[in-house]
C-alpha cells in the first residue's frame, strides 16, 4: 500500500519522492486523504454538469444576435 501512496503523492500531490519517504505515516495518510476528497468532489461536480448539460442539450435555444 504504501507505493501507491507514494505513486499518487508524487503524482497529483506534487510532491517529491524524498519527500513522501520523509514524511511520517499520519502525514502521509492526512494528504492521501485530501486527494481522495478533492478527487471525489471533482467526480461529483463533473457528473452535475454532465446530467445539466444532457438535460439542456435537446432544448432549442434562439440564437443570440
Amino acid at each position: 500500500m504504501m507505493w501507491k501512496e507514494v505513486f499518487a503523492l508524487v503524482k497529483h500531490g506534487n510532491f517529491s519522492h524524498a519527500d513522501v519517504n520523509n514524511l511520517p505515516v499520519h502525514e502521509r495518510k492526512f494528504f492521501i486523504n485530501h486527494l481522495i476528497q478533492e478527487n471525489e468532489e471533482r467526480q461529483k461536480i463533473e457528473k452535475r454538469e454532465l446530467t445539466k448539460s444532457k438535460s439542456n442539450s435537446g432544448k432549442w435555444m434562439p440564437r443570440k444576435k
